[in-house]
């Protein structure tokens, strides 16, 4: 309808092929893996299922990690009246991902593996869907503008990936193995036997987030201008997550002595549950929880202008904000699930989270202050405060972590000297920048700087280190300050007709201030030496067979360390050249580049993972462990990115060459050993085709 309703509508279907090949592999227990270790158990052919012989045979693929995107979007805007229309869409989109993005430098039997390769034996995927209804009204009121928007949105997320690797570990082989090692048949006179050690963690999201959003701004142009308004949102998460690691027997009949079964997990009965039905057969450990907020804001600011060209802003936001959380957590024991068809409640990672009243309310005020200064046409000098924060968190249940004798090193009879908390405190984040934009050149040059001094402080900081006595599930606390001085450069330049050249660099200098402890806070603590140590910092928890303890090695990182995952040069340039060529062809060519330089993925203090072979979990001389997963450091070298196109336009038709990557980078963006091996995310390897589009 001609000025007064307009429809635009949008589909897609996109196709990316995978590019990591998942290889054949074996995975034979080891006399040398630390759950063996630790249970004194010698794998043979006898004491096994399949005698012994497992391999990923099954989930062998070449460019086994393809993703499709289908989706789509319409939208409708109508001018209700000259000052006021109206603007709804609707959003759709299918995610399909299958396969894993990271690779393995070590396969699961320590073989080498080349470049984009892993060896995973259980079906891995990520399907995400979601259905988002959002809503706009601009209007006026006299000469005061108003705005209103609001959103709905429904996203559903069924993610699995392997987790076979986990078997190696000394809690892994606790749900594979029966016998006098792990308790599973020990009244029954069995000795140790081990079941397959395939395995997966399985996880089931759906998440509703409702927001609204009113804002009123004063009229342009005068020497005092104000904007003030409301927002509230509403986010809830159902999120049912199973570890399936647990290959004993299930349980045909109860009472079964020699049988050598284990029972169905289930949800804590009387808890909340989305699901509570029992769990499959293979279920040793998971939650059933739900968790969400509920915030509302009040904002204003306002620009007064001290003199034509000089501007003073200065706004706050007040902000209450409500967080909860409910649900179980359920775990298999000898003393739960041991020849029943049902598991029990007993043991202490079975949980009813409704009884830990997880409910916080943070509110306060966030603010901002502002001064702007144009001494000349197209040139602007600023000086920006800003405050922000993000909000806190619950972790699963309080549990009694650090003891001195980490699990399966017997021979140790020392208590916990921490409970981890029930939940972590929002973080801060103060900033202080001063910047320049300015035209050069007789408008050529585009130049933008800007300078910065951030103060980071109570940082939540994550934990998943079984064997260093800290508890077999994750769990965060608040932790260190950070302070990051850095700056930005942006350059736009057009020194000649149809050539733009445009880049930025970014620097940071950011480095950890203080070095936070875990605070003894068990009732009657003790050191490793029997002495009282309650509320002081926990410095020696670490006992091996040999009863010589290890220090706590500063958990949080050093004081003067680096911040993980915090480049000190991120940059990228840019050109294009566009030129005519006969009969109407339009031409283009165009290359850029980005680099992102070296990081580290833990503080300076954890164990260089890189001096560990294979490179995870592996005894040591002495007969401790090394930790495991989130404490080995590794470095991830910095890498640069190449792209080019050439194309031509013609009438309404445009045809390109493309190619990304093009010098094949397999640099890892994301190095880690959370899965019990070492993994690295690699950057998508060279991409070219050739691009068709028109317009109608």
């Amino acid at each position: 309808i001609n000025d007064k309703l307009a429809i635009r509508a949008t589909i897609y279907d996109d196709h990316h092929g995978g590019y990591i090949s998942n290889v054949y592999s074996t995975f034979t227990r080891l006399a040398s893996d630390p759950g063996a270790v630790a249970y004194g158990y010698t794998p043979s052919a006898s004491n096994q299922s399949d005698n012994g012989q497992y391999n990923n045979a099954d989930q062998v693929k070449k460019n086994y990690n393809p993703v499709d995107y289908i989706g789509g979007r319409v939208a409708a805007k109508w001018q209700v009246t000259p000052d006021w229309d109206v603007l709804v869409s609707e959003s759709y989109q299918s995610l399909d991902a299958e396969g894993t993005f990271s690779t393995y430098p070590t396969g699961s039997d320590f073989q080498t593996l080349g470049a984009l390769q892993t060896t995973t034996f259980s079906p891995s995927f990520n399907k995400d869907d979601y259905w988002n209804t959002s809503w706009t009204v601009n209007g006026k009121i006299g000469d005061f503008k108003v705005i209103y928007t609001g959103a709905y949105l429904i996203r559903n997320i069924t993610e699995q990936q392997d987790y076979t690797n986990y078997s190696r570990s000394v809690f892994g082989m606790y749900y594979q193995c029966t016998g006098s090692a792990t308790g599973f048949g020990v009244g029954n006179n069995d000795p140790t036997y081990c079941y397959s050690p395939k395995s997966d963690w399985h996880d089931v999201l759906r998440n509703r987030h409702t927001s609204h959003e009113v804002r009123i701004s004063s009229p342009e142009g005068k020497r005092v201008r104000a904007i003030a308004g409301a927002y509230y949102e509403a986010f809830h998460i159902q999120d049912t997550m199973n570890f399936n690691y647990k290959s004993i027997p299930q349980c045909t009949t109860a009472g079964t002595a020699g049988g050598d079964c284990l029972g169905l997990l289930q949800p804590y009965p009387g808890a909340y549950a989305n699901d509570p039905t029992p769990r499959g057969p293979a279920t040793a450990f998971g939650e059933d929880t739900q968790r969400g907020y509920d915030q509302l804001a009040f904002f204003g600011s306002v620009d007064f202008d001290i003199l034509p060209n000089l501007t003073l802003t200065g706004g706050t936001r007040y902000y209450d904000y409500k967080e909860w959380e409910g649900g179980s957590q359920y775990a298999t024991y000898v003393s739960n699930c041991f020849e029943v068809l049902i598991c029990g409640t007993s043991g202490g990672n079975n949980v009813n989270i409704d009884n830990n009243g997880d409910h916080v309310h943070y509110h306060g005020f966030k603010s901002k202050g502002s001064l702007t200064w144009k001494p000349a046409e197209h040139t602007l000098v600023y000086g920006l405060f800003s405050q922000g924060f993000r909000p806190g968190g619950f972790n699963r249940t309080p549990l009694n972590v650090l003891s001195s004798t980490p699990w399966g090193l017997t021979g140790e009879t020392f208590s916990p000297q921490f409970i981890r908390p029930n939940s972590y405190k929002p973080d801060t984040l103060t900033n202080w920048e001063a910047g320049l934009k300015t035209d050069l050149l007789d408008r050529k040059v585009t130049l933008n700087l800007s300078g910065y001094y951030m103060v980071w402080e109570n940082v939540p900081f994550g934990f998943f280190n079984p064997q260093a006595g800290i508890g077999n599930t994750t769990f965060f606390l608040n932790g260190p300050t950070y302070h990051v001085k850095g700056g930005e450069v942006q350059i736009v330049a057009r020194p000649v007709h149809g050539l733009t050249v445009q880049g930025s660099a970014t620097y940071n200098d950011s480095k950890q201030i203080n070095s936070p402890c875990f605070i003894a806070n068990y009732p009657g603590s003790t050191d490793i030496n029997g002495n009282p140590n309650t509320g002081q910092c926990v410095m020696q928890f670490y006992a091996k067979k040999a009863a010589t303890p290890s220090n706590e090695p500063a958990l949080f990182g050093p004081a003067g360390g680096v911040t993980p995952f915090s480049p000190h040069i991120q940059a990228n340039a840019r050109g294009r050249y566009d030129w005519a060529g006969k009969n109407d062809m339009n031409w283009f060519v165009s290359g850029g580049v980005s680099y992102t330089g070296p990081m580290y993925n833990q503080p300076s203090n954890y164990i260089n993972g890189n001096v560990a072979n294979p490179p995870y979990v592996t005894p040591t001389s002495t007969g401790g462990l090394y930790p495991a997963t989130t404490t080995l450091r590794f470095r991830q070298n910095g890498y640069a990115l190449l792209d080019a196109q050439v194309g031509v336009n013609h009438d309404n038709w445009t045809v390109s060459i493309f190619g990304e990557n093009l010098t094949n980078t397999h640099s890892s963006t994301f190095t880690s050993t959370a899965q019990f091996i070492k993994s690295e995310v690699p950057v998508r390897p060279m991409t070219y085709g050739v691009k068709i589009g028109t317009t109608f």
